[in-house]
């Protein structure tokens, strides 16, 4: 009898990676977490996403040798407002900090 493989949604990630620029990073840790439109408290949510192979620019030449890629989770962080509702990228909210 054949084994079949699992499809590739079903297979476990072989590697992560998370991404911060300098002004994303300032944010996440020290921003104050209130919404630009109300006021309101934020709340910081961790999504991702999964690709086949890495994405350009994620891992350096030397660390692609030793790190599996066929299936890579990129995590982000989005926030929304518990009051009004709105969710902002951590891209913009770092963006309007500035």
């Amino acid at each position: 009898m054949k084994k079949t493989k699992p499809s590739w949604e079903a297979r476990p990630h072989t590697a992560f990676a998370y991404s911060f620029t300098p002004g994303e990073f300032r944010y996440f840790l020290f921003g104050k977490k209130i919404c630009p439109s109300c006021g309101g408290k934020l709340q910081r949510q961790k999504q991702f996403f999964s690709t086949r192979g890495a994405l350009p620019g994620t891992f350096r030449q030397e660390e692609m040798y030793f790190i599996n890629t066929e299936k890579v989770k990129y995590y982000y962080y989005t926030y929304a407002c518990l009051r009004c509702g709105q969710v902002y990228p951590l891209r913009d909210l770092a963006e309007r900090a500035r």
